[in-house]
């Protein structure tokens, strides 16, 4: 069936999901949301006349880009095993549109890359790891670096596993930004703890956060020396310096849990569709409002956040919010924006496209989604002056993949973050115009190109044509059910306790219960599911942080949001699919909250 008619409505509908009840757009660009086409064997769609590639596959926990001026793609790791190499750079040598040759250099991984040219014409490439940012000189023929690593800056304080990453980027006047993410989710006393009030004031804010800026060619600062530029931003990766916006950029990754830690004030879909992944430009002194507020894309608002919330305003409470800036645009929750750039090349895209930016959303994240997860797309946010200028469209999407062989039918799909096919992941541009796009499932990077009007103009054509074919195709075959047939809503034949499992713990444990290597354990073969009933519910609803070999945080489930007989319904999923043991009941969790002080309840 055709990619062309059927894609445009999808690319549609996802620009509708995206809508900000509180966006004014100007009105100065006119952009009309293009039909999206498959690219064959790859697994994603374009607009007409676009082309994709892939330049490199296999590089694990890829990252983020910077591209030289030689059209070296450098890209960082956010982990790099015991001795393998943090950084690599690719070259294509002989102009096929893939990487010839691969170097791989540095001994320490990160999340922050970009390539800057100072008053002397010298390329420098710059680089983070979570509590410094390094510098080598890039010379001309150097794949990866010839020159020494110098140290720019350090003295970051220590997050642990949460938003550590130092996204870093320039304006055109010597100066580098990098943003601090915040330790934590929403700053409360009691760490990811239901119903906890949040510090007030948050002493996150004075060292995290927030944007530091620095001079970028001063050797050994501390972040002391930089200036506190804006504080408020909890955690955003995809951080940017547009030259033809003149200023600086970014999409936030908003707070979690707010139905799992506040479940008397927001439902399971209020917590999948709240707070929004906030797109903002960040201007000297600019308060972005975490951990006090969020900001509400359904109803167009700033929100206080719960664990700020005044007397008698429970969850819709404005008040202190009109202190926090409010974002260009707000897009829906979880989609996870994960790169972020600005085609300012002197050719590449056409020329509607140099009036914007371009965001890359890795999908949806966590058991507070209620499936299916979004994100998996890049979206294209036109700007003037700095400001919205039209509604965002979606530039490529399809990512996720059609839904599996033998996916439960009953599961919308995807379901967890882990069921897509493919992850946008990192997004740069390179003089010559192309764009680079990651991949953090099947470790691709792609190169994105433009072929001409001519070959847009075949697209569509083409895709017009299968469209009418399809339409006919379909007219034809499609069964007209009535009567009861007509009105029988699908079943979810889950078991109560498989439902739970699958919402709550498969986003980290995966429904299969293979886990995610690094990340959360698995669950199949786990002797701890043939513990005792009463010790395996004591041992669930205790806290369990982070280890040498996973950095995943669980709550203690003692806090909610379970009952005792939903927890137990869980568990006894757990057991008999990946143990083959017997079912722990609502008697087995009683007793192991009675060994709790009622202090810890």
């Amino acid at each position: 069936m055709l990619a062309g008619a059927i894609l445009s409505l999808s690319a549609g509908s996802a620009a509708a999901q995206s809508h900000d009840a509180g966006a004014r757009p100007s009105g100065a660009i006119e952009i009309e949301q293009p039909i999206l086409i498959d690219q064959p064997g790859l697994g994603f769609r374009l607009p007409p006349g676009f082309r994709a590639t892939v330049f490199h596959q296999g590089i694990e926990n890829l990252r983020f880009f910077a591209v030289s001026s030689e059209n070296v793609v450098y890209v960082i790791r956010n982990k790099r095993g015991l001795f393998g190499p943090g950084l690599y750079a690719l070259k294509d040598e002989d102009g096929d549109g893939v990487a010839d040759r691969a170097e791989g250099f540095g001994d320490f991984a990160g999340s922050g890359i970009a390539i800057r040219t100072d008053e002397q014409g010298r390329e420098w490439l710059y680089a983070s790891a979570t509590r410094e940012v390094f510098r080598w000189q890039l010379r001309p023929g150097d794949l990866a670096p010839s020159g020494r690593r110098e140290r720019v800056v350090h003295g970051f304080p220590r997050n642990g596993v949460e938003h550590p990453w130092k996204p870093i980027t320039f304006d055109g006047e010597g100066r580098m930004y990098i943003m601090v993410g915040a330790p934590s989710n929403a700053c409360m006393e009691q760490r990811r703890t239901r119903g906890s009030p949040g510090m007030d004031p948050c002493p996150q804010l004075e060292r995290q956060a927030g944007v530091w800026r620095f001079d970028a060619d001063r050797l050994n600062q501390r972040q002391e020396d930089g200036e506190h530029f804006a504080t408020g931003l909890r955690n955003a990766i995809a951080f940017a310096w547009s030259t033809r916006q003149d200023g600086l950029y970014a999409a936030q990754h908003g707070r979690d849990f707010l139905n799992r830690y506040f479940p008397e004030l927001f439902t399971q879909r209020e917590g999948a569709e709240l707070p929004s992944e906030e797109f903002h430009r960040i201007d000297r002194g600019d308060h972005l409002g975490w951990p006090y507020s969020y900001y509400d894309q359904i109803a167009g608002e700033r929100r206080i956040a719960p664990e700020y919330e005044p007397e008698g305003t429970p969850g819709r409470g404005r008040n202190r919010t009109e202190a926090y800036k409010r974002p260009v645009y707000g897009f829906p929750a979880h989609w996870a924006p994960s790169g972020l750039a600005f085609f300012e090349a002197d050719t590449g895209f056409p020329d509607i496209y140099r009036d914007g930016a371009f965001i890359a959303f890795k999908g949806g994240w966590g058991p507070n989604i209620h499936p299916p997860q979004e994100g998996y797309r890049v979206v294209f946010l036109p700007l003037h002056e700095g400001e919205l200028a039209a509604e965002p469209i979606v530039f490529a999407n399809g990512f996720e993949g059609p839904r599996p062989p033998g996916y439960p039918p009953d599961l919308p799909f995807p379901a967890s973050r882990n069921d897509g096919a493919l992850s946008p992941q990192g997004l740069a541009f390179a003089p010559d115009g192309a764009m680079y796009l990651g991949d953090a499932m099947d470790l691709n990077i792609w190169r994105i190109t433009y072929e001409g009007d001519a070959a847009a103009e075949r697209d569509r054509e083409r895709a017009e044509l299968r469209a009418e074919i399809d339409a006919r195709i379909l007219a034809e075959i499609a069964p007209r059910p009535s009567g009861p047939a007509a009105r029988r809503a699908v079943v979810d034949r889950r078991s109560p306790g498989q439902r739970i499992y699958e919402s709550e713990c498969a986003a980290c444990h995966q429904r299969d219960g293979g886990g995610v290597d690094g990340f959360a354990p698995p669950l199949a073969g786990s002797r701890i599911l043939e513990r005792d009933p009463g010790d395996l519910a004591y041992f669930v609803l205790n806290d369990r942080g982070p280890s040498d070999r996973w950095s995943t945080v669980m709550p203690g489930y003692r806090f909610g949001p379970l009952s005792a007989e939903e927890l137990a319904a869980a568990l006894s999923h757990a057991r008999e699919r990946f143990a083959d043991e017997g079912p722990v009941d609502v008697g087995h969790v009683e007793e192991a909250l009675d060994a709790f002080p009622d202090s810890e309840l």
